[in-house]
């Protein structure tokens, strides 16, 4: 799981939590892309994320708070 914590200076005020919830294509393991659910915070829609999971963790965070920012 990865997990973000927010923080403005030195009081947290958030923490998001985005869970790897296995291969998108298990006849395809080569593929490398897993899915991701958005545990915390709770959305209003069930996301999905795709991700490489050789591509950096920054990538993955940003699909993340796509979703935070606009749902």
């Amino acid at each position: 799981m990865l997990i973000a914590k927010i923080f403005i200076n030195e009081k947290q005020i958030d923490e998001i939590h985005i869970q790897n919830v296995g291969l998108t294509r298990k006849d395809l393991p080569e593929s490398n892309i897993y899915e991701y659910k958005i545990r915390k915070p709770k959305l209003s829609e069930n996301i999905t994320l795709t991700h490489r999971r050789t591509d950096n963790y920054a990538i993955l965070l940003q699909k993340a708070l796509h979703y935070v920012q606009f749902t």
